[in-house]
């Protein structure tokens, strides 16, 4: 809240405030993440993309965005904006996405994965800066 209204202000403040009132949880730390499995990692561009799904709320209730992203050169190749959440919404996001890059072809070795920490930063940042500070109609 303060940070969107231009205020600077140090995490580990908040913390220290929060741990002083008693109104801190316990740090979780997260073991067995990302680094210790065995992903795949691109060496070039278009083959792994990325996907994941956000809300953003207006007044006349929920809509949903989801983004596809290459993650070897971070460029965003499709979206499908849509007041429902189904598994056509998510088929729309990733035609657009084929559509975009390669005419409606898909290549063989194309890798498509969901929920990952660079998309959900980018959705985070999306809202901090565009959503939670206004209110959208529609």
């Amino acid at each position: 809240m303060l940070k969107n209204e231009g205020t600077a202000i140090n995490p580990k403040s908040v913390r220290r405030v929060l741990r002083i009132n008693n109104l801190s949880l316990p740090y979780a730390k997260h073991r067995g993440r990302t680094k210790s499995r065995n992903l795949f990692r691109p060496t070039g561009p278009d083959q792994l993309w990325e996907t994941d799904i956000t809300y953003i709320p207006t007044q006349r209730g929920m809509t949903y965005l989801m983004r596809i992203k290459d993650s070897f050169t971070k460029e965003w190749q499709g979206y499908n904006y849509s007041r429902s959440c189904l598994a056509r919404d998510a088929i729309r996001a990733v035609e657009d996405a084929v559509v975009k890059a390669f005419d409606g072809e898909v290549p063989e070795r194309l890798v498509l994965r969901v929920d990952n920490g660079y998309i959900e930063s980018f959705h985070s940042s999306l809202k901090m800066d565009y959503v939670w500070p206004y209110e959208f109609q529609d």
